[in-house]
This record gives structure tokens, C-alpha cells and sequence, in this order.
């Protein structure tokens, strides 16, 4: 679950805060039946209004991910047993290209936006979040 605009907003207390553009934030997700953080990574505020967060995650980003407790891949380990073995997290940097995310308030997903070396658009993705 992405949580970087939640905490924002719980933390105003009031009528909702926006960061402004060029703005380092943490996009982070709670562990799959947990409330423990697994993923993190820092990210720059392209835009945040009452209609949309967007953030830009640069090539090479230092983050964190989670890892089965031997320090293998999650996505090397097989269906049948990928959410069960135990995991940890460590520190890793993000591969491939930058990636734009775009998350409305209140929508249970993200899109993300990737683009080839030299800015050609590639793909999207979505991102289903609770």
C-alpha cells in the first residue's frame, strides 16, 4: 500500500497540505498482511493537489525492497510458496529507466509511466493499492 499521501494528510490535521514540486518524499508500502513497511523509496513531487499526486523516481534510486529471508529475489521463488517463506528487506537500488507515478486521492491504484533511454515513451503499468 502506498502510503506517502495518507501520512501527509493524516498529519495536517486539517484541510489537506500539499508538498510542492521539487519536494523529497518517502513512497512507501505496508508488507502484505502486515503493518511492517517493506518497500521504500524516495521519490521528487511533480504535483500534488486535491486532484492527483505525481512523483518522478529517478534511474539508479536507492531503496528498499523486500527479499526472502535468504536474501534471494522474491520473484525468483515460485507461486506456491513466494508469500509464505519468511522475508526480510535490504537496500537496493531501483533498475532500469525513471518512472513518472501518478496516484488520485482515494483511488485503490497507481499509474505508473516508464520511457526508453532518451525519453520515448515505453509503457504503463498499474499499480493495485489498498
Amino acid at each position: 500500500m502506498a502510503d506517502g499521501g495518507a501520512v501527509r494528510r493524516a498529519e495536517t490535521g486539517g484541510p489537506a497540505a500539499f508538498w510542492e514540486p521539487g519536494h523529497q518524499i518517502l513512497w512507501r508500502y505496508r508488507e502484505n498482511g502486515g503493518e511492517g513497511v517493506h518497500i521504500c523509496r524516495p521519490v521528487t513531487v511533480v504535483r500534488d493537489d486535491a486532484e492527483l499526486l505525481a512523483v518522478w523516481m529517478a534511474p539508479g534510486t536507492e531503496c528498499v525492497k523486500p527479499v526472502l529471508a535468504d536474501g534471494s529475489p522474491v520473484h525468483g521463488e515460485p507461486l506456491a510458496s513466494r508469500y509464505t517463506k519468511p522475508r526480510t528487506v535490504r537496500r537496493d537500488r531501483w533498475f532500469g529507466t525513471g518512472v513518472l507515478k501518478l496516484a488520485r486521492p482515494g483511488d485503490p491504484w497507481s499509474v505508473w509511466l516508464f520511457w526508453e533511454p532518451g525519453w520515448r515513451f515505453k509503457n504503463w503499468y498499474v499499480n493495485l493499492e489498498a
